[in-house]
């Protein structure tokens, strides 16, 4: 029974500036961190330090977590989990029970807790080694702050060295912009990446992506041994036999992507014969293709990555010659002529000219060089002048809300043929001007020019007036995503169905699945009805984003 002071009488508190002595004041002093029986743990820290004393002491917990493979208890609090957290909240909100208990096996204990004071304190320690596992719960769990903040880290972090661990997380939590740069980081050092051991935990679609570039800057025997190291750590994490039959199965079409013809035929024979990995006519269709390159080599590439063009084991080095395909990247490397001042430079001097000629031709490319020098800058003020006006005239552009991803999945190889119409219909129960969406770019081209159609239409299948989209649209493979935008924006009421028809054509490109049925985005909220139709039905669907603002 925990026992309160009385504020009269007997064990009454002084109050200060009633008369009370110095020797009251002293007692009152003594009793700020012990009033009666009551430990008084919250004088003198901030609400920050109180949610961090609760946490750590497990003061009045009420949500009881399972965390890791080994189930290690960790406790916290209902109140603090619903408040920063739209996952947490959805599901202790269903649950009545004040012992509850969670079980959380894919994030380890010490991770967990770290997550878990990110919540009370809005702060955090990342390292390198909790950074991947961090950024995975922020994901999880919907906490944008601390999920920015682990990208942001990996990106001022990243090395040859970790790239493919980052990656792996990047692709798990849909960070594309993350991902394209860890690619980018394995593509430039592909044989220091290759042997790392986080490459033999990556999922299939990521090794598919980095062995499948032209941009692999690495040897064709180093890409082999690497893809026949993951099959076989691949074969033990589903507890299958390590087998030849067994690997390539796992392998698929990634088998395909390592270049085989560019091999050093001893190595081909003792190395890959010996695996067992290619079947017999295909070792064969090789052996010929070395002998007869005319003959045909599909499915196998013997096409030299862009890394290593040049440099290739299969060229004939010794008697100085070099072949059809040497001489065309040769040549396609060669830097562009240039109009220097002083001429071209060869191994006689300045275009074989005295020094007189040299300097006549100097004077003279001076004087021409400054005319262009005046109307280039000329040029570049009327250009500026015409984009100036144009925007006088165009107005300011309405600036749109953009939804939250649509998928928890992002995957890469979609065809878009534009041969059937993909619908996505929803409403809101919100009023909104729709003003276009976003869609995936290119996953193989760094740039790439899609033909897109689009209308909408009502609940009856009527076309909304000014929502008739056709147009051609550039993407950047970094950039993921490209914008598209109705001619004016588009009122939506509220609580009424509506259906995007979208028609693309270009090249592949990258897709979602897995798609939210619900969610909310800047004070609206967004459902979502699947649709079957041909284009979507391998769950592969092409837009992740709408844009709107709310009436």
């Amino acid at each position: 029974m925990i026992s309160l002071l009385p504020l009269h009488g007997q064990g009454a508190m002084p109050v200060h500036g009633l008369g009370n002595s110095s020797k009251d004041m002293a007692t009152t002093a003594r009793r700020t961190r012990h009033i009666g029986s009551v430990d008084n743990w919250q004088s003198g820290k901030t609400v920050v330090e109180c949610n961090m004393h609760m946490l750590t002491s497990g003061v009045s917990c009420d949500v009881t977590f399972l965390v890791g493979h080994d189930g290690q208890s960790v406790s916290a609090h209902r109140f603090v989990l619903i408040s920063r957290s739209c996952v947490f909240a959805a599901i202790l909100s269903e649950i009545n029970r004040v012992d509850t208990d969670m079980a959380i096996p894919d994030i380890e204990a010490d991770d967990f807790h770290t997550f878990l004071i990110y919540l009370y304190t809005n702060e955090a320690e990342i390292d390198p080694k909790n950074a991947t596992s961090l950024l995975y719960a922020a994901r999880k769990y919907g906490v944008g702050g601390l999920e920015d903040e682990c990208v942001d880290y990996l990106k001022e972090h990243l090395t040859p060295l970790n790239a493919c661990m980052i990656l792996e997380a990047a692709f798990q939590s849909n960070q594309m912009k993350l991902y394209s740069k860890a690619l980018k980081m394995i593509h430039r050092n592909g044989e220091e990446c290759l042997k790392t051991p986080s490459f033999l935990v990556l999922s299939h679609t990521c090794v598919d992506q980095i062995v499948r570039s032209d941009d692999l800057v690495a040897e064709e025997t180093d890409v082999f041994e690497a893809v026949d190291k993951w099959a076989e750590a691949e074969c033990k994490r589903q507890e299958f036999e390590i087998t030849p039959r067994n690997k390539r199965q796992i392998l698929g079409d990634v088998l395909m992507c390592v270049r085989f013809p560019l091999m050093e035929s001893k190595y081909f024979v003792d190395t890959v014969g010996a695996s067992g990995l290619l079947a017999d006519d295909e070792r064969l269709k090789i052996f010929v293709h070395n002998l007869f390159p005319e003959k045909d080599i599909k499915p196998f590439n013997k096409d030299e990555r862009k890394g290593q063009r040049g440099s290739s084991k299969r060229s004939n080095k010794t008697n100085g010659s070099m072949s059809y395909r040497e001489m065309s990247s040769r040549e396609h490397r060669t830097l562009p002529k240039i109009n220097h001042p002083l001429g071209s430079r060869t191994h006689r001097g300045f275009a074989g000219k005295s020094r007189e000629e040299e300097r006549n031709d100097f004077d003279d490319n001076s004087e021409t060089e400054d005319r262009h020098e005046g109307s280039l800058k000329e040029h570049r003020r009327s250009k500026k002048e015409h984009h100036r006006e144009a925007r006088r005239k165009k107005g300011k552009r309405k600036v749109c809300n953009r939804t939250e991803n649509r998928f928890r999945v992002q995957s890469f190889g979609r065809n878009c043929r534009g041969r059937e119409w993909e619908p996505l219909k929803f409403r809101c129960r919100e009023e909104i001007e729709f003003c276009g969406f976003l869609l995936f770019g290119p996953c193989d081209d760094d740039v790439a020019t899609y033909d897109v159609e689009a209308h909408l239409t009502d609940e009856f299948n009527v076309e909304i007036a000014g929502s008739n989209i056709a147009s051609s649209y550039k993407a950047k493979k970094e950039d993921v995503i490209f914008e598209v935008m109705f001619p004016s924006s588009i009122h939506l009421a509220s609580r009424k169905w509506y259906t995007l028809n979208i028609l693309i054509r270009g090249p592949p490109s990258m897709y979602g699945s897995d798609a939210k049925e619900r969610m909310i985005s800047h004070g609206v909220t967004f459902e979502f009805q699947q649709v079957e139709s041909r284009a979507n039905r391998n769950d592969q669907c092409q837009v992740p984003y709408l844009l709107f603002t709310k009436v």
